[in-house]
């Protein structure tokens, strides 16, 4: 039998979320109402474990902080999911790093490098400023 999935639970959940995205603990019900586009008592209530009354706004705070929907719902997770807007930024760096270096872009190269800054997001420009003294990719030395 399935363990039940409590609004305690939810609540640590979401406490999980927000320390991962970085949001303090200070000001975190004004950010989260003021991302979400929902009142300070609404978004009070999903740091306490409620979930929306309007599902419509659970993608926006979802896609926001990077949490499953459906573990938010209901405790599972379904999976490792792309957030399109944080691949769009990791795509665009390693793409402007070899618009900059004037290097030809190796296809396997490019991936792997999009797929470490999306893993690493924080850590992208570092590694892209960094990338010839890594010599991860040897095909990338000038």
């Amino acid at each position: 039998m399935k363990k039940t999935f409590t609004k305690q639970d939810r609540a640590l959940l979401v406490e999980r979320v927000l320390n991962a995205a970085k949001v303090t603990m200070k000001g975190r019900v004004s950010e989260v109402a003021k991302t979400c586009n929902v009142s300070h008592p609404t978004a009070s209530g999903w740091i306490k474990g409620s979930l929306p009354r309007d599902p419509s706004v659970m993608p926006v705070f979802c896609d926001t902080y990077g949490m499953d929907i459906f573990e938010w719902i209901d405790g599972t997770p379904r999976g490792e999911t792309l957030q399109i807007d944080k691949l769009t930024r990791n795509i665009a760096a390693v793409a402007g790093f070899y618009a900059q270096s004037d290097r030809d872009i190796d296809p396997d190269a490019f991936a792997k490098l999009v797929m470490m800054a999306y893993s690493e997001e924080d850590k992208t420009q570092f590694m892209l400023d960094n990338l010839n003294e890594l010599a991860i990719f040897p095909n990338l030395q000038n």
